[in-house]
């Protein structure tokens, strides 16, 4: 008969001191090779939108969303996610890149870059992120995020939209994990 800390001993101990491992669920979810990451720049006039979705016909996984972490060279933009059925990206794929390197695995979901118009969507998340004045009166901006998550229903297709009033610079780091179960 073997105790629960035998039957997951590997999983738990930390390879150099034996002890119980301790790092992050962010960090187990890298480890395991179900973590990716997308990054954006792009000079955005008014309005940036970037596709979400799941790229299988019969899904198996839910991504849990992370807001992104946004660098800005000027007055503050607006960040929305949409949820819907028909949206329509009509820009490129962007890669994402597998957090664990030696992995082998890669994204369920796919990310692209377009306009979002004639999408069918509603909005259900906005937040803003402020510009600033940095050195030389640079205008600079920045948000970091990590610990709000949305779990995205794999069904579904989103638009995240970044809205200025005015033309800016806009650096995206996009973070989320992949896992079976939704809840």
């Amino acid at each position: 008969m073997y105790s629960i800390w035998a039957l997951m001993h590997d999983k738990w101990k930390d390879r150099f001191t034996d002890g119980v491992r301790q790092i992050d669920t962010d960090h187990s979810y890298i480890h395991d090779g179900d973590a990716y990451e997308v990054s954006i720049n792009s000079a955005v006039n008014t309005t940036l939108a970037v596709g979400f979705e799941n790229r299988t016909t019969a899904p198996t996984k839910f991504a849990h969303f992370r807001m992104p972490n946004v660098a800005i060279d000027g007055l503050a933009v607006t960040f929305s996610i949409y949820e819907g059925s028909t949206v329509a990206s009509t820009g490129a794929e962007a890669t994402p890149y597998n957090r664990n390197r030696l992995a082998g695995k890669t994204a369920e979901f796919k990310v692209t870059t377009g306009d979002g118009s004639g999408s069918t969507y509603t909005k259900i998340h906005e937040e803003v992120i402020f510009g600033g004045s940095g050195p030389g009166n640079t205008k600079v901006g920045a948000q970091s995020a990590q610990q709000l998550e949305w779990v995205l229903d794999n069904t579904k297709k989103y638009v995240l939209k970044f809205v200025s009033t005015a033309s800016v610079n806009l650096g995206a780091n996009m973070f989320w994990y992949e896992e079976e179960q939704g809840v």
